[in-house]
């Protein structure tokens, strides 16, 4: 269970969360505001719940670097003709923009 702890500073009180990923490390993150603290704390306890939890730096991979791992994932349940389609696919229509990108700077 994730914990709101008020730190009062120099430029006024800032609240900490306190939390566990689901491997069980300690993880905070702090905000000016309960309300923002609170909203973050329901929403990460929320997708540790449904096993949609992303770690902080989950975020920071490649889009190139997950995509080469779920192409291979992908492999073992399609034909070599489908294989060859979809990597042709992506590799001339997906790639080109988004392989050097962030997972977390990739939006609908």
């Amino acid at each position: 269970m994730a914990a709101i702890i008020r730190r009062d500073g120099e430029r006024g009180p800032s609240y900490r969360v306190l939390y566990r990923d689901p491997t069980g490390r300690s993880q905070s993150k702090t905000f000016k505001r309960k309300v923002d603290a609170t909203a973050f704390m329901h929403s990460v306890e929320h997708s540790k719940i449904r096993g949609e939890y992303v770690g902080p730096k989950g975020g920071k991979v490649r889009f190139g670097d997950f995509a080469a791992e779920v192409m291979k994932a992908r492999a073992l349940n399609q034909r070599a003709s489908t294989q060859a389609s979809d990597a042709s696919v992506f590799r001339s229509r997906v790639l080109p923009h988004f392989q050097d990108r962030h997972l977390g700077s990739v939006t609908p």
